[in-house]
């Protein structure tokens, strides 16, 4: 069986020290996964370590079969990973609209230049924000900019997504919103998704599994019990 994401004594590292113990890791195509510890536990590192932006200090790392890297050695750049990042802060480029935003990355993929409206177009209705291609990123909402930044994450046509913490900034109605967005997306593009947060009753209803990392050990997969329905809003 070929995983999404396949780790063996793998050791996270930090700046000059290791912040894991060494730990293997099964991740299936297609599952939804939260990653759950307390602030400073590595669980970043882990997401930055998988997206080639640091390197492990030691063990393997596979992506759908592909060996990405070798203990500290890497053997796939970040851009040839086939994944998209969503940052807690969204990260837009303020000195661009939507469309050149989304333009710059499908231009980094190499899609030819009369493709681009058009998969710009489908992009924001993906994220159900049709119409806003000449809308300024410092203008936009809080929930807004996030799904820009969810359509920028996809134009990078993932298989794997990272999560660090996207909902963090947003209210209730907005999270669930766009959680419910990545769940349908998840299925309709067959996406794997491996989510940090804080708060992971608001994403149990969608998520498959969950993972805890505390205090340098990363505890084995568990699977969710899904409930019946997306939770309601505290009183």
């Amino acid at each position: 069986m070929t995983f999404a994401l396949e780790t063996k004594g793998l050791v996270l590292q930090a700046g000059p020290r290791a912040i894991s113990d060494p730990f293997d890791l099964q991740i299936e195509e297609g599952q939804h996964v939260l990653v759950l510890g307390p602030s400073g536990c590595g669980k970043s590192t882990l997401l930055r370590t998988i997206a080639g932006l640091q390197a492990p200090r030691k063990g393997t790392l596979e992506l759908f079969g592909q060996l990405t890297d070798d203990g500290a050695r890497r053997l796939v750049e970040p851009h040839k990973r086939g994944i998209g990042f969503l940052f807690q802060d969204g990260a837009l480029w303020p000195q661009w609209n939507v469309a050149k935003t989304l333009t710059f990355v499908l231009k980094q993929r190499g899609m030819p230049r009369g493709e681009i409206k058009a998969e710009v177009t489908r992009l924001l209705e993906w994220v159900e924000l049709s119409g806003f291609e000449d809308r300024s990123t410092p203008t936009l909402s809080g929930g807004e900019a996030q799904r820009v930044a969810l359509a920028r994450a996809l134009a990078c046509k993932p298989r794997l997504l990272l999560l660090d913490e996207p909902l963090g900034p947003l209210d209730f109605e907005l999270r669930q919103g766009l959680l419910q967005r990545l769940h349908t997306l998840r299925k309709e593009l067959n996406l794997t998704l491996l989510h940090v947060t804080h708060d992971p009753q608001e994403a149990r209803a969608f998520a498959d599994v969950e993972i805890r990392l505390n205090h340098g050990r990363l505890r084995a997969p568990k699977t969710i019990q899904h409930a019946q329905s997306a939770p309601s809003q505290p009183k």
